[in-house]
């Protein structure tokens, strides 16, 4: 028979109880777990957008850089519907602030949406140019 100290006794019995805890932690814990998966397309795709727009203001006369980045970032930067567009998704296009979003908006609700992309230019505020830098931001809607 094995003979042990107090003090012996006690670390042994601290270190079952450990093991033991540790061992219905990890039983218990399949069964608590919360399953719901997290979302993160949308950050992602506000990611994406605000980092194109950096690209712009620091590249504007590489051309060459500019349509490898868009060719890299095709598929997440194209996640805008403008006739599902709430105003923040629209501000955060490349030049488009408050008051054009509104107008963007006012425009889709008054002729009841936007056939294609391209229509979008009969907004006030919206020309080739800004469209031009638009466009890789958008879903298709229509023929082009």
């Amino acid at each position: 028979m094995i003979y042990l100290t107090a003090s012996e006794r006690k670390a042994i019995l601290i270190t079952v109880s450990i093991i033991t805890a540790g061992v219905l932690v990890q039983w218990i814990r399949p069964f608590t777990r919360n399953t719901t998966k997290l979302d993160y397309t949308v950050s992602d795709s506000i990611f994406y957008r605000l980092s194109y727009q950096k690209v712009i203001k620091s590249d504007k006369t590489d051309k060459v850089s500019l349509n490898k980045t868009l060719k890299t970032h095709k598929s997440p930067l194209n996640s805008i519907n403008l006739n599902l567009a709430n105003k923040t998704e629209l501000t955060s296009l490349p030049r488009i602030g408050p008051k054009t979003a509104e107008r963007i908006i006012n425009y889709r609700e008054k002729n009841g949406g936007f056939k294609n992309n391209k229509e979008l230019m009969k907004v006030k505020g919206i020309g080739p140019k800004t469209f031009a830098k638009i466009k890789p931001f958008l879903k298709e809607i229509g023929p082009p």
